[in-house]
């Protein structure tokens, strides 16, 4: 099963559609059930400022959590905790078992896009073209790269990133892909 929202800003409905047929299984509206079974679930953002962890199989919210502000994007399923973050800076890692922080970070910057998690790092970007990677089980600030190329007429935000095999792969609005080392944050 495949779940989508409709929307732009604020998902409306929740369509749930068979992955081979692509045959609609059911839709109701987004986040308005709480109780949903966690055997397959997914993330999604409402109203901006609360992420959602609903059933996959029915679209039936689990639980809702408010992050006091708007968030910076989508927020990310990884296993068994989902990411989140604030434009004001805030990141959050929250247990699909609950709707309460494990851990809250409050970075020193505007935050943009979604947060991306690699083994064992959670990275986001700001609006000052800086990478940052926090330990994906205390927050801990690891690393934090800022790119040289500036482009004046976009948001200064990194794409989503990609660890792989040691490297983290992201792209800026400078239109520029950078390849860090995903432990120290070097070029």
């Amino acid at each position: 099963r495949v779940m989508l929202w409709t929307g732009f800003f604020v998902p409306s409905t929740i369509l749930v559609v068979n992955r081979s047929s692509g045959a609609r299984v059911t839709s109701l509206r987004a986040g308005d059930a709480e109780g949903g079974d966690a055997v397959e679930l997914d993330a999604y953002r409402k109203n901006r400022r609360h992420v959602i962890l609903a059933d996959s199989r029915t679209g039936q919210g689990v639980w809702r959590f408010d992050a006091g502000g708007l968030l910076s994007g989508e927020p990310v399923l990884d296993g068994d905790k989902v990411y989140a973050a604030r434009l004001s800076g805030q990141v959050y890692q929250l247990p699909a078992t609950r709707a309460t922080p494990a851990w809250t970070r409050t970075i020193d910057a505007g935050l943009r896009g979604r947060p991306s998690p690699g083994r064992g790092r959670v990275y986001v970007g700001d609006t000052d073209r800086t990478l940052h990677a926090l330990d994906a089980s205390t927050g801990e600030p690891l690393w934090s790269y800022q790119a040289a190329e500036v482009e004046d007429k976009a948001y200064q935000f990194f794409s989503g990133a990609t660890e792989v095999n040691g490297r983290v792969y992201v792209g800026a609005a400078s239109r520029y892909v950078y390849c860090l080392d995903a432990s120290t944050g070097r070029l």
